[in-house]
């Protein structure tokens, strides 16, 4: 228990973790009803859709219908790809990152993919646009699937 609290004294000095002087709870309502809003400060567009490792789009924002379903599928075939090459992408080449994206002429994003992982399982953010994780919106999102999809060990 002292190494964990040190660890967390460590990481809070650092800025990488913040605490809070209230204790937090989990919003009551659906997860269905909690994502759109979620989704949207994702990107700088708005434009975002979450889907499960099966290509099921669970939630979205920005896009049409037609267009998330078709995104959470594409995000499937890319974590498909991911995994069969990963020994060249994390081994040989030394890659850290198991996102996948577009980008324009630029380096821009225009399109990012994100594996979300909780234990064996994982969903894919596909973001349109320039993503935007460093914000309490993201740590409220992994925290709602944490809670519903994570286990609890």
């Amino acid at each position: 228990e002292q190494q964990a609290l040190q660890f967390i004294f460590r990481m809070q000095t650092t800025g990488l973790v913040q605490g809070l002087p209230v204790r937090m709870e989990v919003p009551p309502e659906r997860v269905e009803a909690l994502l759109p809003p979620l989704l949207t400060q994702m990107s700088d567009t708005g434009h975002a859709v979450l889907a499960d490792k099966r290509g099921l789009y669970v939630g979205k924002s920005g896009f049409a219908h037609d267009a998330a379903e078709e995104l959470a599928a594409l995000g499937a075939d890319l974590a498909s790809v991911h995994e069969r090459h990963a020994r060249l992408l994390h081994g040989h080449l030394g890659l850290r990152s198991d996102g996948w994206g577009m980008v324009g002429a630029s380096g821009t994003s225009e399109l990012g993919f994100w594996p979300l992982h909780f234990g064996d399982d994982y969903f894919i953010l596909a973001v349109g646009g320039s993503p935007r994780f460093n914000q309490e919106a993201f740590t409220t999102l992994l925290w709602i699937l944490g809670v519903r999809y994570g286990s609890p060990t």
